[in-house]
């Protein structure tokens, strides 16, 4: 991708799909989802996956009804339940409610694809015996394998956001990929500034940075002050790396106002020290609603899409959290075989 082009990158939100299970959470969770498909112009469909037991045939045999009979019975009190849900959390704008059965991240993934979703939404799962939510094994495959930007919602996370952190890499000199990088920095400053209307929210550039030939500068000045040459680096680096996110932020803005979403005024933050000790920090310090951040900046990925780095963060932070794959990403499920 050129110049020009990587200038013009933009986020589209125009179908969203709000996964949900049944639970108390559904509410809160169909009303921050309409909000957002609403904020950005976007469809809103209602996806419940029915799993069904790996002992369904002799359960329903046990039971004298017929396997489909049964089947049929779970989907339409699932989609009756949901619709009914739905209609009070949002009366005004009731979405499309759809109900499947089978493994619930490969049905959430293969409507996505089926059906060209620009971002999912969906309450994060517990962990059995975690006092606080993780993100557990639906959410993982989402996390990793879903082509589009996935944002898994603690339960108490408010309807509305007004504190967001956006955390981004802007060391783009170590990139393997610094174009990649580069998009996939745009995509989660814009995303964070997608999520709720500009004038509520604080949104919050965060960057985890660090000088790690301190100790070398030290150790080779041949000057009579190696400790005023190790600060001089450091300066240097911080600098430097306030300048990129600040270049960062003022690209964003101007996209987004282009886009007729107005000025985010984005809190540019550096904190020195690794991502993953950082990002969990402020998020905790800042009382973050929501973490925005990207996952591997690698082009033509399959599998692996989550690097070392951000799954730490993710399952050390308290707040909901908006998971966004870079640019060229696929997914590494194969579909074909269950189509014609």
């Amino acid at each position: 991708m050129n110049g020009a082009a990587a200038a013009e990158h933009s986020v589209l939100i125009r179908k969203v799909l709000v996964v949900c299970s049944g639970s108390d959470s559904d509410a809160n969770l169909l009303a921050s989802a309409s909000d957002l498909a609403e904020l950005n112009g976007a469809s809103l469909v209602v996806l419940s996956v029915v799993e069904m037991p790996p002992d369904a045939r002799e359960l329903a045999r046990a039971a004298n009804i017929d396997i489909d009979v049964a089947l049929k019975r779970l989907l339409d009190e699932r989609r009756a339940e949901i619709l009914s849900r739905a209609k009070q959390a949002v009366p005004e704008h009731v979405p499309p409610v759809q109900v499947r059965v089978g493994k619930p991240f490969l049905e959430i993934i293969r409507h996505v694809i089926d059906e060209n979703f620009d971002f999912v939404v969906k309450t994060a799962e517990p962990l059995l015996g975690a006092k606080r939510f993780l993100f557990a094994s639906t959410d993982q495959h989402l996390l990793r394998k879903c082509p589009c930007s996935v944002w898994l919602r603690q339960p108490d996370t408010p309807r509305r956001v007004t504190n967001v952190i956006a955390a981004v890499d802007v060391d783009l000199d170590d990139a393997i990929e610094p174009e990649t990088l580069g998009l996939l920095n745009k995509s989660v400053m814009e995303t964070a500034a997608r999520l709720s209307p500009i004038s509520d929210t604080t949104i919050s550039a965060l960057h985890a940075w660090d000088a790690p030939g301190e100790g070398l500068v030290r150790l080779w000045t041949s000057g009579p002050d190696a400790g005023a040459a190790a600060e001089a680096y450091i300066a240097t680096i911080h600098a430097n790396r306030a300048k990129e996110i600040q270049s960062l932020a003022l690209d964003v803005t101007n996209v987004l106002d282009r886009a007729g979403f107005g000025n985010p005024g984005y809190r540019t933050i550096l904190e020195r020290g690794t991502a993953r000790a950082v990002i969990a920090e402020q998020t905790r310090a800042l009382h973050a609603d929501v973490l925005v951040i990207g996952t591997v900046a690698r082009t033509g990925l399959q599998g692996v899409i989550i690097g070392n780095t951000a799954e730490d963060v993710l399952n050390s932070i308290d707040c909901s959290v908006v998971a966004v794959k870079p640019p060229g990403f696929v997914t590494p499920l194969d579909f074909s075989r269950s189509h014609p």
